[in-house]
């Protein structure tokens, strides 16, 4: 197949995606149902001409149906071509099907299928690399759908992008339902205190005196409390009196957080060794085999937490902020990096930190 064959191929399959329910309904329409009556009673040419300007994939079908049964077995090809170009994932029940039918249409989707499922999953990874992961989540599904198409168990490399393609809709999914929060403004970016200007010295504190309209105070039936203004000294005082609460608040001991930090290592040890045990111990309510099994998509991976925020939520639990930073390498697919902001809900159990969920 030339460059352009396919280049045209996959601009058709494209328009094909975007005009899917026109294609459905047109599916059943009447020239389809009569053409069918025509070919079961073997009124292949009338059948022909009915289907003359139907476009849809059952109007493919027939129309291919009916060249083979005329024996013009090159014109059944190209009619099966057109149908896999409009609908990849077409699938007709084998048990009514001539078996030359059957065999022909797969022929088909192996010559074709691919290399649309190949520029399928490179737009689905644009997408989660440009984080538009529902985008990306909608179109790895149909490469995985498509390449776990039976006609292709033999077609290179379909089984890789079908597994690469399930492991990226668990991501995306993942990242749809934790989307990364803004990062807290640390206290040292907060508003700065604005202190007024000190009074002009000399001659020119007198001129301002001078010019200042006069103030008379208030009647005392009327007269305000007085603005108590807080020396440098009293607001020092009154930070450091308020400190300790804040720090015990929202941050625990020393030895608290270094050991939910060696647990959250622990964790990111487990998947850059991609050692699902690893991380179970750690994490027991993981599905250890099922987390095993998403490994075999990766080629390498190396994973780093890194504790934001520790929230004491009990005398044994805590709500940790963390920042994740995760650079994968596909079996197939090139490399991926990402960082988002992970909760991670701990509890400490006999002295150490275990992971209870994360979100």
């Amino acid at each position: 197949m030339t460059h352009r064959t396919l280049g045209t191929l996959l601009m058709a399959w494209a328009l094909a995606i975007m005009t899917a329910p026109i294609l459905l309904a047109a599916a059943v329409d009447e020239s389809v149902l009569k053409a069918k009556a025509l070919y079961e009673s073997a009124a292949f040419d009338e059948a022909l001409a009915m289907l003359a300007n139907t476009t849809s994939p059952d109007g493919y079908q027939y129309r291919a149906l009916c060249q083979l049964a005329l024996g013009r077995v090159a014109d059944a090809e190209r009619e099966l071509a057109a149908l896999v170009t409009v609908a990849p994932a077409f699938v007709a029940p084998d048990e009514d099907m001539p078996p030359q039918f059957v065999a022909l249409l797969a022929n088909a989707k192996r010559k074709i299928v691919p290399a649309l499922v190949r520029q399928l999953f490179e737009q689905a990874r644009q997408d989660f690399q440009n984080k538009s992961y529902q985008q990306a989540q909608e179109r790895f599904e149909r490469v995985s759908a498509l390449a776990s198409d039976r006609a292709l168990s033999d077609a290179e490399g379909m089984k890789d992008l079908a597994l690469a393609a399930s492991a990226f809709v668990d991501i995306a999914r993942s990242s749809i339902a934790s989307p990364t929060p803004a990062p807290p403004v640390p206290p040292s970016e907060a508003a700065p205190v604005v202190r007024a200007a000190s009074p002009p010295a000399g001659d020119a504190a007198e001129s301002a005196t001078n010019k200042a309209p006069a103030v008379t105070s208030p009647p005392a039936a009327t007269r305000q409390e007085p603005i108590v203004r807080r020396t440098e000294g009293a607001v020092a005082t009154a930070d450091r009196a308020a400190a300790p609460a804040t720090a015990g608040a929202s941050f625990p001991a020393a030895e608290e957080r270094s050991g939910i930090q060696a647990t959250l290592d622990m964790y990111a040890g487990g998947y850059s060794k991609l050692d699902a045990a690893a991380i179970k111990r750690v994490y027991p309510g993981i599905d250890e085999e099922r987390l095993q099994r998403s490994f075999g998509v990766y080629r390498s991976q190396q994973v780093q937490v890194r504790v934001e925020q520790v929230q004491m939520t009990g005398p044994t639990t805590a709500d940790v902020t963390t920042l994740q930073t995760t650079t994968a390498s596909m079996q197939v697919g090139g490399t991926h990096r990402d960082t988002r902001r992970i909760m991670f809900r701990l509890e400490r159990r006999d002295g150490s930190w275990i992971i209870l969920e994360h979100r």
